[in-house]
């Protein structure tokens, strides 16, 4: 029996882990081991017969409280995630696992902490591009189917749309009006204006129709060089 608690004396003093005996009355810290001190910055001596420590090492002291409550309940799984507090005050995210034992017929809690912040920095890090790659696989998908100068769709989104749109208005017998719009001597103002007047035509233009063609189910598409749908 001697022998046994050795052993699990031996393991808990060189963990790699931050390891605690706590009493669940107070809180009280009853031994902690040399991963403990490396993780929090407290020493040994500090933290042994403190109970005001077990608040302060945690950041928020209402998820002490919930992780006991957790701990009490007979389906508790042993691990959850928190944010502890070291001794100079700095933050840092742990999963922490603990059990209740009895130490001389007394509660107390047993726990092992881990520091994940690396691994949350890394979750964060891997969202981040996550969303940057949504971001730019929404912005593809927009420019693919957008006129780059006037901001309308494009010729390849219209015949998409109108194919769409003339087989679900042949089922339903409802009405399909289309308008195509070809800009007169558009070619004689380009060669006497110039391109960049002439582009700025074709962006007022398509403006116009944009605001003309507001309802959400209507399309306007630049069809082609000066030809609008």
């Amino acid at each position: 029996n001697r022998l046994e608690k050795e052993k699990l004396q031996l393991v808990f003093n060189t963990g790699p882990d931050a390891a605690m005996i706590t009493r669940l009355s107070d809180g009280l810290f009853v031994d902690v081991n040399v991963g403990f001190t490396a993780l929090t910055g407290y020493t040994r001596d500090e933290v042994l017969g403190n109970a005001t420590l077990n608040i302060d090492f945690w950041h928020n002291p209402v998820d002490r409280e919930g992780f006991k409550t957790k701990l009490m309940e007979p389906s508790f799984c042993g691990n959850m995630e928190f944010v502890f507090r070291r001794k100079d005050h700095s933050h840092y995210d742990a999963m922490i696992s603990a059990r209740i034992i009895k130490i001389q017929n007394i509660p107390h809690i047993v726990s092992i902490v881990r520091d994940i912040t690396e691994r949350k920095l890394a979750e964060h890090h891997i969202q981040e591009l996550i969303q940057q790659l949504e971001t730019e696989k929404n912005t593809a998908q927009l420019n693919s189917i957008t006129d780059s100068m006037t901001g309308l769709m494009n010729r390849r989104y219209f015949d998409i749309a109108l194919n769409k749109e003339f087989y679900r208005l042949k089922r339903s017998g409802a009405v399909l009006s289309l308008i195509m719009i070809d800009v007169d001597y558009f070619k004689k103002f380009n060669d006497y204006y110039g391109h960049l007047a002439g582009d700025e035509c074709l962006v007022k233009i398509g403006s116009l129709l944009k605001r003309i063609v507001g309802r959400a189910p209507d399309i306007v598409a630049r069809y082609g060089g000066e030809e609008f749908g």
